[in-house]
């Protein structure tokens, strides 16, 4: 457990809410540990484009221990429930205790994919960030690997792992699942995404899955309004620019915000280096 000081974003109004529970590795708790933060100037700006009218449920596929999460509920007041999907064994236990503060919080311990029941989850030995379904997202690193559940990922079970109070309001999606976002993102229909205001995701060029690109940029072009981080600051990007970004395979990587409103650009300067492909 980790004490958050008043000023952290972190830092709920909840029982349990001056403490977080963190794993201890070598790319998520220095950060953490240093700043009480978890690149929160990155989340602000993002979702900066908020509908302040709106109510809004988040859907966190990745969850890790629920930094992002928990540092969106705690800052955005418009945002009071979540459904947070998360495989590893190592990272469940954390995600569980720091969302246990949040009434609408719903922990599923399971990955989403194409396939259905149990799959082969690769851990990287030094980033506890970058976990995934995908062996690439491990080539060259020290690793091990468990045996994780997965289910099918459809807009109905998303839909029925909602709390009540998330039924029927916007929606915020953020996927971070080491290389495998694209190919979630594809599978959803075009009605599931008239629904979401805001969805980020990390895009990393890594071999992947075969996936249905028609359906990637379709989703893509649902958007108004496309950004990707670069030297430290959001840059408004075309969907061809994600498309070709997303072709190459260098290991490179880069986080994605689509949003149906403008992003203020001059708030969204960056002030933390991101480390690793997490």
């Amino acid at each position: 457990m980790l004490r958050l000081p008043e000023d952290s974003p972190l830092r709920a109004d909840v029982e349990g809410g001056e403490v977080v529970s963190l794993n201890i590795d070598g790319s998520i708790f220095p950060v953490v540990a240093q700043g009480f933060d978890w690149h929160f100037q990155d989340t602000r700006a993002e979702l900066s484009v908020l509908d302040p009218a709106a109510e809004y449920h988040l859907i966190d596929i990745g969850a890790n221990v629920g930094l992002f999460c928990r540092q969106v509920l705690a800052n955005f007041s418009n945002v009071t429930s979540a459904s947070c999907y998360e495989p590893s064994p190592l990272n469940t236990g954390h995600l569980a205790r720091n969302l246990a503060g949040f009434r609408d919080v719903r922990v599923l311990p399971f990955g989403l994919h194409r396939d259905e029941g149990e799959l082969k989850f690769y851990l990287d030995a030094r980033n506890g960030g970058n976990f995934s379904f995908n062996a690439e997202a491990v080539a060259n690193r020290p690793f091990t690997e468990v045996t994780a559940p997965v289910r099918r990922i459809t807009p109905e079970l998303l839909r029925a792992h909602m709390p009540g109070a998330g039924a029927g309001r916007r929606l915020i999606w953020k996927s971070d699942t080491q290389g495998l976002d694209e190919v979630l993102m594809a599978e959803m229909p075009p009605a599931f995404w008239t629904d979401v205001d805001v969805a980020l995701f990390e895009g990393w060029r890594i071999g992947k899955p075969a996936f249905d690109h028609d359906a990637f940029r379709a989703m893509l072009d649902a958007f108004p309004h496309a950004y990707r981080r670069r030297r430290g600051r959001m840059q408004r990007v075309e969907p061809g620019d994600i498309v070709a970004y997303l072709a190459a395979d260098d290991r490179k990587w880069t986080d994605f915000c689509l949003s149906r409103r403008p992003l203020a650009l001059d708030a969204a300067a960056d002030h933390s280096a991101k480390c690793g492909p997490s």
